[in-house]
């Protein structure tokens, strides 16, 4: 994920250590690299967000996470807790800011948009733009969209009339 000038990938830590319990002291991360500076970051996760399902991104200027269960497709009423880094790189300002739900017919979150909106699937594999101000949510239509074809990913992207080819 691409954000503040850097390049973010969620990531394992094995040091290979037990501590004084007996437990292995291996954890979640996320790993940085500002290509301007040439520089890697490593950066804990909390430990509430750590070996859950969860979805990695950016929501109002923050490196966030959408925590959730990995339901089976069902009807039941779903549940995800939003998790912010208020502050870049600071490790102790990762709150919980929202706990979005209950939603019905949904599966699973897809990444949240430029405008704080949040992408999830359906129960049925549509893609469900849910507003988590207003907590109105609709359903998107996409005419190439197969019916049979669950998404289970999104990226976001910036058009630029850039070249790569040239210097």
């Amino acid at each position: 994920m691409y954000f503040n000038g850097v390049n973010h990938w969620l990531g394992f830590f094995d040091n290979g250590h037990i501590n004084e319990l007996g437990q292995n002291c291996d954890c979640e991360i996320i790993l940085s690299f500002d290509m301007s500076r040439e520089v890697f970051r490593i950066m804990r996760l909390p430990d509430e967000v750590m070996q859950r399902n969860k979805l990695f991104s950016v929501f109002n200027d923050c490196l966030a996470f959408v925590i959730y269960k990995n339901y089976t497709m069902s009807m039941t009423e779903k549940y995800f807790d939003i998790w912010v880094m208020r502050e870049y790189g600071v490790e102790d300002s990762w709150t919980k800011q929202f706990v979005v739900g209950p939603l019905l017919g949904i599966h699973m979150p897809l990444q949240f948009s430029e405008n704080g909106m949040l992408l999830l699937v359906g129960d049925e594999g549509a893609i469900v733009l849910y507003n988590i101000g207003s907590k109105e949510s609709r359903e998107l239509q996409i005419s190439e969209f197969p019916n049979s074809l669950i998404p289970i990913q999104a990226m976001i992207y910036v058009e630029s009339l850039v070249s790569l080819k040239g210097a």
